[in-house]
């Protein structure tokens, strides 16, 4: 109907181009709800001062629907139904329809607040609940930003403001983390250690699944996706959430081993390698690209390794209907590159200082459908 409401987000950073939502942000979706909720329970008290709680069936009226995901960076659209408001709370729907448009201009105006340092907002438990799981899978290279419903500038929350928010209340926020560790203990008590470039994880797995799974896996690598709660300084204090924990397969293992063989081999070769031509290969460029390896363990079988003739090395790859290829210079930057296999795609060079989140996001951003 007209009168429905949408109000729009859209998520900027490069893995989000060509409309794509990583699934593991999905779950911003209904922490946006819950924060929207909660603004909405204030906006309706402040209307009726003799009141001390909200109508029966109010949070069940303020229901947000999906309808599209629009193109270029992905735009989510969620729509707040008046028919559904109607049907809840008969009677009082346009003066829902004004209180949900309120409560978005409030989530805008606290995104806004966490740009400075004006104090500490007064965020209920129910908020930071919300705010806890909405946006804790962004990379520091990426935001999501809240379209205006009238002519508003566009207001955005990112990695830093996030964490300004959620600190700027409480000691601690929470933040989604993947990649790949070493297993260096495991109990039969149920719990592991996972030793990360973050530090070392303890993550609580039930006993029966350490024994199948765990078991003999010690200095083993670990693909670890999991929720934890950092403080001001990025020091893990705990485990939230566990949404995947595995040994990395022995195969992958044996990839990955025949890949890091592969850079010292070429670390070995002496300058003039080609016919007199050709420098010897840096330690910058030789470190930069097995961090690349580290980070995508999962495509090292598919990853050929070449030395290049200005001191660096050169990785290609089939994978995701796509022809890639890497270049990791000297001063440990990487140029990045591509066609599509079986169409007229391509992906013009580009180029960035090192083996960090914006380079992995347009990676991945191809090859992953």
């Amino acid at each position: 109907m007209a009168d429905d409401k949408t109000f729009k987000l859209r998520y900027v950073g490069t893995r989000f181009n060509g409309a794509r939502m990583p699934v593991n942000v999905l779950s911003d979706l209904p922490a946006f709800r819950d924060l929207l909720v909660s603004f909405a329970r204030d906006e309706y008290l402040e209307r009726h001062t003799d009141r001390k709680r909200v109508p029966k069936g109010f949070d069940a009226s303020l229901t947000l629907d999906l309808t599209q995901i629009e193109d270029g960076s992905a735009q989510p659209n969620l729509v707040w139904s008046r028919d559904l408001a109607q049907e809840m709370l008969p009677g009082i729907e346009d003066e829902l329809a004004e209180i949900v448009e309120a409560s978005y201009a409030d989530i805008a105006q606290l995104f806004e607040g966490a740009a400075g340092a004006d104090g500490s907002p007064d965020l209920s438990p129910d908020k930071l609940r919300a705010l806890d799981k909405f946006g804790a899978g962004l990379r520091p290279d990426e935001r999501i930003e809240l379209i205006p419903v009238t002519g508003d500038n566009v207001v955005f929350l990112d990695f830093e403001r996030r964490k300004r928010l959620i600190t700027s209340v409480r000691e601690t926020y929470n933040v989604r983390l993947t990649g790949v560790g070493t297993l260096v203990s495991n109990s039969v008590h149920g719990h592991i250690i996972i030793r990360t470039e973050n530090g070392d994880i303890s993550v609580e797995i039930d006993p029966e699944e350490i024994k199948q799974n765990f078991d003999g896996s010690l200095d083993q690598p670990v693909q670890y996706d999991i929720m934890v709660e950092m403080d001001r300084n990025e020091h893990i204090r705990n485990v939230v959430d566990v949404f995947d924990v595995a040994v990395v397969d022995a195969s992958l293992e044996a990839a990955v081993s025949r890949s890091y063989e592969r850079l010292n081999e070429l670390s070995r070769m002496k300058a003039g390698w080609l016919d007199g031509e050709g420098s010897a290969i840096v330690e910058a460029a030789l470190r930069s690209a097995q961090q690349f390896i580290a980070k995508r363990a999962i495509l090292a079988g598919a990853m050929r390794i070449y030395p290049n003739e200005g001191a660096g090395v050169l990785i290609e790859l089939e994978t995701g209907g796509w022809d890639m290829s890497l270049e990791f210079a000297s001063n440990g930057s990487v140029e990045i590159y591509g066609i599509e296999i079986d169409g007229a795609d391509e992906m013009e060079s580009q180029t960035f200082s090192g083996v960090g989140d914006e380079l992995l996001a347009a990676f991945d951003g191809k090859v992953r459908h």
